[in-house]
């Protein structure tokens, strides 16, 4: 019975965050932003590994060759990734409706009296290494089979820095996220019914240039909904009666207008 009554008080709590939400959605407030892109990509290469004798050079030696003996860090242009990315935030926040400016526009910006925010995308880092993979399966109740890879992957970490115009309480917030992009592989291990012979069977897709820039573009649009989130999840917290802390982050999609509790969907808070 208890069960039951916490039960329905959690999905009674839920329900009243999802209304505040969808009013917010559906009420279409005009935000305007001012979006400050990074001047450059931060880029590191961690395959230490693949150094031969690598605790006996020296570290400056050591970063030194990892820049140049990296497959892919060293093609990336910053000019068509930041474009992607920076492209792919606007647009996707001129589909929510809003308004954006640049750093041309500050003193229009400036002036604005709508609810307006300023976005500093503060550094993007790109970090070339070896992803490993596990695989095993158990046949015949007691034999592990095992096989083990190392994929290439690249990974963008994003810091971005949101300051309210003009804040009456709320200061400047700093949000962290990373993704990644690698080789693909799938496979299956398959046992020989006629001879109980084992085989790991997969198929391998090398990760290119093209992925890590197709990456970018879908990284910036992502994370222009993960910029309305946090607008969303603030006017809730504004909503709720005082000293009340909402069980749950939420995560709108746009594109089938549907929301639920974000897990991992969502900024990471930057202490």
């Amino acid at each position: 019975m208890l069960f039951v009554l916490l039960f329905f008080f959690f999905s009674m709590s839920c329900s009243v965050e999802k209304k505040i939400a969808r009013e917010f959605i559906e009420s279409k407030v005009n935000y305007s932003f001012l979006l400050l892109p990074p001047d450059c990509i931060y880029k590191s290469n961690t395959k230490v590994d693949e150094i031969v004798n690598a605790d006996s050079i020296d570290k400056w030696d050591i970063d030194s060759l990892l820049l140049i003996n990296n497959l892919f860090l060293q093609y990336v242009s910053d000019s068509i990734f930041l474009e992607n990315y920076i492209n792919g935030i606007i647009n996707e926040l001129l589909a929510y409706g809003f308004d954006i400016y640049f750093q041309n526009s500050l003193d229009t910006f400036l002036f604005i009296q709508n609810q307006a925010y300023i976005i500093n995308i503060a550094q993007i880092e790109l970090d070339e290494y070896i992803m490993p993979v596990n695989e095993s399966e158990i046949f015949n109740d007691s034999i592990l089979y095992y096989k083990n890879f190392g994929l290439n992957a690249v990974s963008i970490s994003s810091w971005f820095e949101i300051t309210k115009l003009n804040p009456k309480k709320e200061g400047r917030k700093v949000f962290y996220i990373t993704d990644y992009v690698s080789d693909c592989l799938e496979g299956l291990f398959v046992e020989n019914i006629f001879t109980g012979e084992v085989k790991y069977k997969y198929s391998f897709i090398e990760m290119e240039l093209e992925d890590i820039y197709d990456l970018s573009s879908v990284l910036g649009k992502k994370y222009a909904g993960y910029i309305f989130d946090y607008l969303l999840n603030e006017h809730i917290n504004r909503q709720l009666p005082q000293n009340t802390i909402p069980r749950y982050y939420f995560h709108y999609n746009r594109s089938n207008n549907t929301i639920r509790p974000a897990s991992k969907d969502r900024f990471i808070f930057y202490e």
